[in-house]
């Protein structure tokens, strides 16, 4: 009796102290633990970075050859041609609008003539029977072929949602994008200059800054009228 007593109290000391073992490598590998997930908050990466690139342009995306309906190209100026073009809704109607960027026949050849070689803006809205109506035209709203920098600055037009954007692009050895973003307004039935995006850097993009310049409060200015050389026009 007394030995199976004994045995017993060995099996159950034995038993505890298994238990406190395991609880002490339990405990151990929480320790250890920590430390790496910590760590993961200190390289995490840093979410207030600033970010390169914010004005999106690909100037190799204007079409070199653009098919347009016969009632558009009527409007098109004697010895000029197609550039670009953008789709979208631009007076919130539901029905897509169309504008239209055109320059010099064959400017490419013209590039380093003295002379400057003014490019067209046009902008027609959809009409309900599938038609284009012509609104404006503007040969002050796009950069010219040798306005700024040593390559091409017209970096672009988009369209959405009562929004027009124009980019210029000015490359030497910093370049400089300008975003003019123009907003339909139902009251004065035009699009006017909302604000500017401003990104400049040299080099691998060394001493890169990004700034927005809002237009409320200063002089409005309407896209049909505006001039891309003379912004305070």
């Amino acid at each position: 009796m007394g030995a199976t007593l004994f045995k017993m109290r060995i099996q159950i000391i034995i038993l505890i102290s298994s238990l406190v073992l395991i609880s002490c490598r339990q405990s151990t590998t929480t320790t250890t633990k920590k430390p790496n997930i910590d760590k993961l908050f200190v390289t995490h990466s840093d979410t207030a970075k600033k970010i390169k690139g914010v004005i999106y342009w690909d100037r190799e995306s204007a079409l070199t050859k653009i098919v347009l309906p016969i009632t558009i190209t009527t409007y098109i100026g004697k010895n000029y041609e197609p550039l670009d073009t953008a789709l979208g809704d631009v007076n919130n109607d539901k029905i897509v609008d169309l504008l239209l960027v055109t320059c010099i026949q064959n400017e490419d050849s013209l590039k380093y003539e003295r002379k400057t070689f003014r490019r067209e803006l046009l902008l027609f809205l959809g009409q309900s029977d599938g038609s284009f109506k012509l609104t404006f035209r503007n040969k002050n709203a796009i950069p010219c072929l040798n306005c700024c920098g040593m390559g091409d600055p017209f970096g672009g037009v988009s369209m959405k949602e009562g929004e027009i954007s124009i980019i210029n692009y000015c490359a030497s050895n910093c370049k400089s994008l300008d975003k003019y973003n123009f907003k339909f307004d139902t009251k004065g039935n035009n699009w006017y200059l909302d604000n500017i995006i401003n990104e400049s850097f040299c080099l691998d993009y060394q001493d890169y800054t990004c700034d927005t310049t809002k237009m409320r409060g200063l002089k409005r200015i309407a896209i049909n009228v505006f001039d891309i050389i003379n912004e305070d026009n």
